[in-house]
């Protein structure tokens, strides 16, 4: 995510030509619900810390519903070239926060992500720049694969339901690599 970030950057806003002394980059959202980005690791990659006080900006809302109207925000204001959403396994809503560990807030997390991705894709259809295609924001949206309950058979969905999967124009994927454990004769990740 890092990196696209970086890349968004060398993207001049005015003209959309590649533009490695950024002078006008292209600005990056960085949605950060799980609090992990790390500065540090940015710079050494060509972001510098100082970029995110010009270009770049790193928010940290503390609840799903926050995160989903900040992002259908800054999708509906075209001001960002990219939104990264760090990741979709935080939308933790404000019913969850405030119960006590025992009791279960049930499908919170899908109802937000469906409901910011059904809007989301309105507002991109409405944001798309014919004139100026660079200008169009993208999201980005980081998840963690979660095994499904119920079922017989082992199968991996996306966190919060099945929206993503409905609403997306592009998925990629990566999996670790299976390792043989020779103690359980069995396979994990």
């Amino acid at each position: 995510a890092k990196h696209a970030m970086r890349e968004m950057n060398l993207i001049n806003w005015e003209t959309g030509e590649y533009d490695p002394s950024l002078t006008h980059p292209s600005p990056v959202l960085f949605v950060d619900l799980e609090g992990t980005f790390d500065y540090e690791w940015a710079s050494r990659i060509g972001i510098p810390r100082e970029s995110f006080e010009d270009y770049n900006y790193h928010i940290q809302p503390i609840n799903g519903e926050m995160a989903a109207n900040t992002i259908l925000s800054a999708i509906e204001s075209r001001t960002f070239g990219l939104i990264i959403v760090d990741s979709n396994e935080a939308f933790v809503s404000i019913k969850t926060i405030e119960k006590a560990a025992e009791e279960n807030v049930m499908c919170d997390r899908a109802k937000i992500l469906a409901r910011m991705y059904r809007v989301g894709q309105a507002n991109l259809l409405h944001a798309i720049d014919k004139e100026r295609p660079w200008r169009t924001p993208t999201v980005l949206c980081l998840n963690q694969l979660r095994e499904s309950i119920g079922t017989l058979h082992t199968s991996w969905f996306p966190p919060g339901g099945r929206a993503q999967l409905q609403y997306s124009s592009t998925i990629i994927q990566f999996n670790a690599p299976l390792v043989r454990d020779s103690t359980t004769k069995s396979y994990g990740m």
